[in-house]
């Protein structure tokens, strides 16, 4: 009896680390309502030429003149593509990488609106991988060329991972085109590019799907794959399969450090290596993995004596990178009191007058504030002679 109490004892031990950590099994999915969010994540998009690059050395026979060319990038490689919009709407794309779009076999497309789907093409790309992907082309009218043509995958791996005791849905996202799932971001989360790393996203709230990334709302159940992630309160190193197969999570306990803003009212979302980390304290000093971070969005929140409550987003400015070191504090005074700049720039007869809010920490934010979360007026603004008379009154523009 003893030896058996003892084996149940042994065993109650063991359990909870083995539901907080281990290998889980992905499988490949085409996109749908489950996981459209996931490769809606990585959408690059570039405009379109109307006029045929010098560097395409063949077209295919009979390409009408409404054709449109650019240029999209998968892992190292650069691949041209040729779209038609229209009543016979097509695709073709320089598969074998030699510049010739004569020898493809057009993809065919269906009319949406102001846009065109293509049909899922299978891509190879370096190392003798393969990507699926879908592209799509927007355009003025069907008459004319496509403008603009965007990318996203066809589908991602995805599957279920138990951690803390907890199941969740998980998938990653090939999101530098390249055919593996295992590309993180290194130790300078500056880079956010899209093609910088690749995707992953937990749904944390196990609502059975994955929220957008929002600057307000739930947590953000998207990333950027890096070197670990947070989960229930918990850290987790991170790492997946290259094809896409498997993904592992092992129990980690980070070395911390702590960011002081100045006080409350500042909401920050901050790439790092430990992934997307959300600050918004009552005191304005919150405890970090030690890293860099980039933020993302930077959000100002205050509210007046009348119980108003007025918000500035940042748009800009010297505030883009900080440092936490472990174990230490780092101080970053930001928002009031705030510097209203104007930049004068004059080309011709014509000035262009920009304005702006700078923070304390250099930080830039949009001068379209919020006053209980209604946009206001743009700011009003006057042109006055050497005699002070006002030779121009009017307002600025948003955007």
């Amino acid at each position: 009896m003893r030896r058996v109490g003892l084996t149940v004892a042994v065993l109650c031990l063991l359990c909870p680390p083995l539901l907080a950590q281990g290998k889980f099994p992905l499988k490949y999915e085409e996109a749908g309502p489950g996981n459209d969010a996931v490769v809606q994540m990585n959408s690059p998009a570039r405009g379109m030429n109307p006029r045929k690059p010098d560097e395409i050395t063949g077209l295919p026979d009979g390409l009408p003149e409404t054709a449109a060319y650019c240029q999209m990038s998968f892992g190292d490689k650069r691949i041209w593509m040729a779209a038609l919009v229209g009543d016979a709407p097509k695709l073709y794309v320089d598969t074998d990488g030699d510049n010739d779009l004569s020898d493809e076999t057009a993809i065919a497309g269906q009319v949406e609106g102001n846009r065109v789907k293509y049909a899922i093409a299978d891509l190879p790309v370096s190392g003798g991988a393969t990507v699926k992907v879908r592209c799509e082309a927007t355009f003025r009218n069907t008459k004319g060329p496509a403008q603009v043509l965007s990318l996203r995958a066809a589908g991602c791996p995805a599957g279920k991972a138990t951690l803390g005791g907890k199941t969740y849905a998980v998938a990653v996202i090939d999101g530098t085109f390249n055919g593996h799932y295992n590309d993180i971001i290194q130790d300078n989360p500056n880079d956010l590019s899209s093609g910088s790393a690749d995707g992953l996203a937990i749904d944390l709230d196990q609502d059975g799907q994955f929220a957008r990334p929002s600057p307000t709302g739930k947590a953000w159940e998207w990333t950027l794959l890096c070197k670990m992630v947070e989960v229930g309160g918990t850290y987790y190193t991170v790492r997946v399969a290259p094809d896409g197969s498997e993904i592992e999570f092992q129990k980690t306990e980070p070395k911390f450090g702590t960011l002081d803003m100045g006080g409350p009212g500042v909401d920050i979302i901050a790439m790092s290596e430990a992934g997307f980390q959300r600050v918004n304290t009552a005191d304005g000093k919150a405890r970090l993995p030690a890293g860099k971070y980039m933020p993302v969005t930077l959000t100002l929140t205050q509210t007046d004596d009348a119980g108003a409550t007025w918000m500035l987003r940042q748009s800009g400015g010297e505030f883009r990178q900080f440092e936490i070191r472990p174990d230490e504090a780092l101080a970053v005074k930001l928002g009031p009191p705030l510097l209203a700049k104007t930049d004068v720039r004059q080309s011709g007869k014509t000035v262009l007058i920009i304005y702006a809010l700078l923070g304390q920490a250099g930080e830039q934010y949009s001068p379209g504030a919020m006053k209980d979360k209604t946009m206001l007026p743009p700011p009003a603004v006057e042109i006055l002679d050497e005699a002070r008379k006002v030779i121009y009154a009017g307002k600025f523009e948003y955007g």
